[in-house]
């Protein structure tokens, strides 16, 4: 069983060992200790990094919070002298937010059903129109998304996708396997090894 001692009772190694630990300056520092330290600190910042990477859309939306909070306090305060009730006050306030966004949404959905509802009626037009943009100016590509009516996507790629095809702007099939291969690049070659060098 080992002994406790007493920090006066140490020895001189173990003083300044002792010291060092109370006391530390960098310069004190020996190199393996830097290196923990430092090795330590860079983990620790890696990790805070991470962290902070999965959470941002927590607190993006925290912020966006407070922010609009901010905001409504004033209308908040003005409304609760307004109402009798503190929990009136509070959802009207919040509706003066939530109204104006629901419209937007409505506004944006209603525009892309007359969109995607003139590309079901006209494929053929929609067609020449990127046909002629491909033949003239040229063309890597184009960027068809449908992320508010997924239905809209199908309708394109069933209407409009094989007029391109017949017109030849676009593939129906490719040539090679591989993405190289279909872009006509050729294969670099290999690096001499060291045992083919001998």
């Amino acid at each position: 069983m080992t002994e406790l001692v007493a920090p006066g009772d140490l020895g001189p190694d173990d003083r300044r060992r002792d010291e060092r630990r109370l006391n530390s300056r960098l310069s004190d520092l020996s190199l393996p200790e830097l290196r923990r330290i430092s090795l330590t600190w860079l983990l620790t910042a890696v990790v805070v990094a991470m962290f902070l990477w999965m959470v941002r859309d927590v607190l993006i939306a925290a912020v966006l919070g407070v922010v609009i909070a901010a905001y409504l306090r004033p209308l908040y305060l003005w409304l609760k002298k307004r109402v009798s009730k503190p929990i009136a006050a509070a959802v009207l306030a919040l509706l003066v937010v939530i109204v104006p966004v629901l419209g937007a949404l409505a506004y944006s959905y209603s525009e892309l059903v007359d969109v995607l509802g003139y590309i079901a009626s006209h494929q053929a037009q929609v067609a020449d129109q990127i046909d002629d943009f491909v033949q003239s100016a040229g063309s890597d590509g184009f960027i068809v998304g449908s992320h508010l009516v997924p239905t809209g996507l199908d309708e394109f790629v069933d209407k409009v996708v094989p007029l391109l095809q017949e017109r030849g702007s676009l593939r129906t099939e490719y040539s090679g396997s591989t993405l190289r291969d279909n872009l006509g690049l050729p294969v670099p070659g290999r690096a001499p090894t060291a045992a083919a060098a001998s």
